[in-house]
C-alpha cells in the first residue's frame, strides 16, 4: 500500500507500515467489546423492565426505571463515541485512503472517551454530582420557585 502522493511522509508518525494483520487483531478485539456491551445493555435492559413489572411502591418503580435511563446513557456514551472513529480508521485502513486530518479527529475523539464518559457520570448520577460539587466546595440549593436558586460556600471534609 502506497501512501497518497498529497501526504508529507516525513511530518507523519507511523506506528507500522503493514496495518493489515494488526487491524484484523484491532478490529476483532473491538468487534468482541462491542458485542459483549450490546449483549450486557439488553440483558439488564430486560432484567430490569422484568423488576419493573413486579410489585412494588411507586418510589421504588421510578428509581428503577430512572437507573435503567442513567445507566443505558452511560454505556451507550462510549460506544457511540468509539464507534464512529473505530469505523472509519477501520474502513480507512481497509480501502486504503489515507486523510490525515480524519486520522487525528479519529484519535483525538478515541483519546477523549474518558473524559466524556466522566461528565456524563456526573451528569446522569446524583450521589457522584454531590461529591464531585462538595469537592468543590461549593453547592447550590435549588427552591420550588422558578428560576431561583443560592449559591453557597460549603466545608469539605476528606476522610484518609
Amino acid at each position: 500500500m502506497c501512501a497518497p502522493e498529497y501526504a508529507p511522509l516525513d511530518d507523519v508518525l507511523f506506528l507500522t507500515t503493514t496495518t493489515a494483520k494488526e487491524a484484523r487483531t484491532a478490529f476483532g478485539v473491538y468487534f468482541y467489546f462491542f458485542v459483549q456491551i450490546l449483549i450486557f445493555c439488553v440483558l439488564t435492559g430486560k432484567a430490569l423492565k422484568q423488576q419493573m413489572g413486579r410489585k412494588f411502591s411507586m418510589k421504588t418503580t421510578k428509581l428503577l426505571k430512572k437507573f435503567r435511563e442513567t445507566l443505558m446513557v452511560q454505556v451507550s456514551i462510549p460506544v457511540c463515541i468509539l464507534f464512529i472513529p473505530l469505523s472509519y480508521l477501520g474502513i480507512s485502513n481497509w480501502s486504503g485512503f489515507h486523510f490525515q486530518f480524519l486520522n487525528n479527529i479519529s484519535f483525538i475523539m478515541i483519546s477523549s472517551h474518558g473524559f466524556f464518559s466522566t461528565i456524563v457520570m456526573l451528569i446522569v448520577h446524583r450521589p457522584y454530582r454531590e461529591f464531585t460539587m462538595n469537592l468543590t466546595r461549593f453547592g447550590v440549593i435549588y427552591s420550588n420557585e422558578v428560576n431561583t436558586h443560592i449559591i453557597f460556600e460549603m466545608r469539605t471534609y476528606v476522610i484518609t
